[in-house]
């Protein structure tokens, strides 16, 4: 079953800013939130998971 998370989670699980979050949904380099509701959005968590995952592949 896929999972939505919240952005305080994400900020959290990824340790990154608000502002930073926002810049790499941008550039493409995050991935983009999912419209839950007229003014509330989630993002798909094994999508931030891979994120993060390909983050520590490559440093």
């Amino acid at each position: 079953m896929t999972q939505l998370i919240r952005k305080p989670v994400v900020l959290q699980r990824c340790g990154i800013s608000q502002s930073s979050l926002y810049r790499q949904i941008k550039e493409g380099s995050f991935p983009s939130p999912v419209l839950i509701s007229e003014r509330c959005v989630a993002w798909v968590e094994h999508e931030v998971d891979a994120w993060m995952e390909a983050k520590r592949r490559n440093r």
